[in-house]
């Protein structure tokens, strides 16, 4: 990752915002468009945040190379670059689990699974006790407030189950808004056109068959609206 800023000055910032328990550097790679290329817009900004290898054992390979990719690619795309014209970013956390990812283990150094370490109201579960977790917390929270920006979208890469998983993660939990569930389906069938109909799209009880509570998507969706 060191390497892309010297690639991509203008488009790849890349910063510390933590250390794990065993010392180990937690890493933000921003793509942006510089701002004198950006389009001015009235209303805040928007921001994706896009994280992988939250269990250790659970590394894919993708979220590593989406950096270089919007940066090299997306930039210029059609689709994409409007994006980043309108003074949109993206973060991406590639490995967001470093120790858990050293040891190929899916817990932390402290033997605990990250995904179930965020603060979610809805379930009344507090989290945040885990050094990793209370640093994307606060590295989030300061970078939109900075920025000016609204979290629009998150994406967590796990392995591997072919699905793409939204809130709630616990039963029995609140029903979503309609205008949420629509968007939310709208994204599985574009997800599905890529995969394949056999991708499936849903919650975790409903596609794991198991409730988990204090998930990353649930935080981001209910402290966000993400």
């Amino acid at each position: 990752f060191a390497t892309l800023p010297q690639k991509y000055p203008e488009f790849i910032k890349v910063n510390q915002y933590g250390v794990t328990p065993q010392g180990r550097p937690l890493i933000v790679l921003t793509v942006s468009y510089p701002q004198r290329l950006q389009i001015p817009l009235r209303a805040a900004k928007a921001a994706i945040l896009i994280t992988g290898t939250t269990h250790g054992n659970e590394y894919l390979g993708i979220e590593d190379r989406l950096p270089e990719w919007f940066a090299k690619e997306g930039v210029k795309d059609q689709a994409i670059a409007p994006y980043f014209q309108s003074g949109g970013s993206i973060y991406l956390v590639p490995i967001f689990n470093p120790d858990g990812y050293d040891a190929r283990r899916r817990e932390n150094s402290r033997g605990q699974d990250l995904n179930r370490d965020f603060t979610v109201k809805q379930a009344k579960f507090e989290g945040f006790r885990e050094v990793e977790t209370r640093a994307i917390r606060d590295m989030v929270a300061n970078q939109l407030q900075v920025n000016q920006q609204r979290l629009l979208i998150t994406m967590d890469y796990h392995c591997c189950i072919g699905a793409a998983l939204y809130p709630w993660s616990f039963k029995p939990s609140p029903q979503l808004p309609p205008e949420t569930l629509a968007l939310l389906k709208n994204y599985g069938k574009i997800i599905k056109g890529a995969f394949g109909a056999d991708f499936r799209v849903g919650t975790t009880p409903d596609i794991l068959g198991y409730s988990a509570i204090g998930t990353s998507k649930d935080y981001y969706y209910e402290s966000y609206g993400a």
